[in-house]
């Protein structure tokens, strides 16, 4: 299987899949369910993420650098699956007294979300495993069931059934078909390792996905508790990153591991070729929007979000870190206690910068800490390497990014800066 053929099938099953979702949003607005309703459905997906996302991507993280191309370990990480979301559950279910309030969901809802997490959580292992397989076509195909079968069953659920439950229904029995599928993958041979090896190995990546992910919630919660909930709004509308291309990244991420484990220098290679392409088909896009983004978010939404272009194009800045891949380089060569630190310490820069510079500067200062926060990793991600002998250039296209980089700081200078 050639690589690039790989990452393309493995980058589509990503947008198909984040795609599905956005169309699922889109039909419960349509349709006529109330917010209150629809709110439902959005507790069921957050809870689900924020429960699972950092313990998840380090596990599946783990088994791709570790796995053969036979795909050894499925028995590991479905045992650690299992073991880690009934944890997650039997967790939601003892502390749901405390989390009753915040969770407003009457015994179905909360019954739903635990299936939701339940079947959710063990699906991302059939991705992963073709991915290990190298079997491109049949991530195609899991691809286009997310982008058609799944919604096709949310619309109907949504016209021809009653109710918010019926469309969570509808959407756990997708997943049940997934896990069906799953099974005839075969993920409990071969063994390959153990579940208690592989939890350990995932651990620091565990870690690190965790203090990443969590900055986000954190810049939130200081732009919630200084701020009003007119500004939180407005904030939360536009800092966010350019969701195709932070999708199409992590999924070339995740590839290069695989690369990177089988053939370092043939992985360098391909890591610094597959940067550069994304660079000359996301950069420019990202200048466009930067460029017209102040009429876009008026326009999609109303005129009180006019503001929230000026996070979303600092954000925006976030583009030229997030092509570059020395995090890959790291856990394929399995020094992700390494990158654990450098979260940890990201995460801490994040917290001190946004609060500092938003003395100065407002909310653009709290965006404008993250952007920093997170060139600052990569840096540092960039530098041990170099510590390590293995070079930037080797895996980064260093000319293109520094022309790249130019160019969209420069956009940025006269269409956003000067405004704040």
């Amino acid at each position: 299987m050639k690589q690039p053929a790989l990452t393309r099938a493995f980058q589509f099953y990503q947008v198909c899949r984040y795609g599905a979702l956005v169309l699922i949003g889109v039909i419960l607005a349509k349709t006529g369910f109330s917010t209150s309703e629809i709110g439902v459905f959005e507790t069921v997906i957050l809870v689900s993420g924020v429960t699972s996302f950092f313990w998840l991507n380090g596990l599946l993280n783990t088994y791709v650098a570790q796995s053969s191309s036979q795909g050894s370990g499925t028995r590991a990480l479905y045992s650690g699956t299992a073991v880690l979301t009934l944890f997650v559950i039997v967790l939601l279910i003892l502390a749901r007294p405390l989390l009753s309030d915040w969770l407003a969901l009457d015994d179905t809802g909360f019954f739903l979300l635990l299936l939701f997490i339940l079947l959710n959580n063990t699906s991302f292992i059939t991705e992963h495993i073709l991915l290990v397989r190298e079997q491109a076509r049949s991530l195609t195909g899991l691809a286009l069931a997310h982008a058609i079968l799944l919604p096709l069953m949310v619309l109907l659920a949504a016209l021809f059934l009653n109710g918010m439950e019926a469309v969570i229904l509808a959407m756990c029995l997708f997943l049940l078909g997934k896990n069906l599928f799953l099974l005839l993958l075969k993920p409990f041979t071969p063994n390959g390792g153990s579940t208690r090896e592989l939890l350990l190995s995932a651990s620091p990546l565990i870690g690190s996905f965790f203090f990443g992910g969590i900055s986000v919630y954190v810049d939130g919660i200081i732009v919630n508790s200084h701020f009003d909930k007119g500004a939180f709004a407005v904030y939360q509308y536009g800092a966010r990153e350019f969701p195709v291309a932070l999708l199409l990244a992590n999924a070339f991420s995740m590839v290069m591991v695989r690369a990177l484990g089988q053939h370092r220098s043939d992985g360098l290679r391909e890591t610094k070729a597959g940067s550069l392409r994304m660079m000359h088909r996301l950069i420019p896009l990202g200048i466009l929007l930067m460029l017209s983004s102040k009429w876009i978010f008026p326009a999609v939404f109303n005129a009180q979000f006019s503001d929230s272009y000026v996070y979303f194009n600092i954000y925006l800045l976030l583009l030229i870190p997030r092509l570059i891949f020395p995090q890959s380089v790291l856990i394929a060569g399995g020094q992700t206690r390494v990158q654990l630190y450098i979260s940890i310490a990201e995460f801490v820069v994040n917290i001190t910068s946004s609060l500092l510079l938003m003395q100065v500067m407002g909310l653009a200062g709290i965006a404008f800490g993250t952007v920093i926060a997170f060139v600052l990793e990569k840096l540092c991600m960039v530098f041990y390497l170099q510590h390590q002998g293995i070079q930037p250039g080797s895996y980064i296209p260093l000319n293109w990014l520094m022309l790249y980089s130019f160019l969209l700081l420069s956009v940025f200078l006269m269409s956003t800066l000067a405004v704040l």
